[in-house]
């Protein structure tokens, strides 16, 4: 059966579009981008990216230039099923590559792991202000 919600106006829709005759899906892999969160606070640029299932081992971090660089190696999914009825996790490796908004200083960045989230802090480069210059 699928999960229905309630949207604005009392109407119910469904969640997915999930055979709801016991249908099996025609489950194929489709790209799959890392979703990642840029925030800031005070002096810093914070991101935030989902990497459940993932180790420290598991990822790897650059930052280049103002480019962010977050790779997933290679996980897998152990359960065997039959059939699929409905597939949206992602197994295999990720690549996630962006260009920050900010001017940020690299050697600064501190990155952890907790509870699934990947949270990498960078503190941002103050651009100096411009300034009015006497012509003589």
């Amino acid at each position: 059966m699928i999960k229905e919600i309630f949207v604005s106006g009392g109407h119910k829709e469904p969640i997915n579009n999930a055979p709801s005759t016991g249908e099996e899906l025609d489950v194929q892999e489709e790209e799959f981008e890392l979703p990642i969160d840029i925030a800031r606070r005070g002096g810093y640029l914070i991101i935030k990216a989902p990497v459940v299932g993932a180790t420290t081992a598991d990822i790897s971090l650059t930052i280049t230039n103002n480019v962010v660089t977050i790779r997933k190696h290679d996980s897998v999914d152990t359960d065997k099923f039959d059939n699929y009825y409905l597939k949206e996790c992602h197994w295999g490796a990720v690549e996630r590559e962006f260009r920050l908004p900010l001017k940020v200083d690299s050697t600064g960045a501190e990155a952890n792991l907790q509870e699934g989230i990947l949270r990498v802090t960078l503190p941002i480069i103050e651009q100096p202000k411009g300034r009015s210059i006497k012509i003589s």
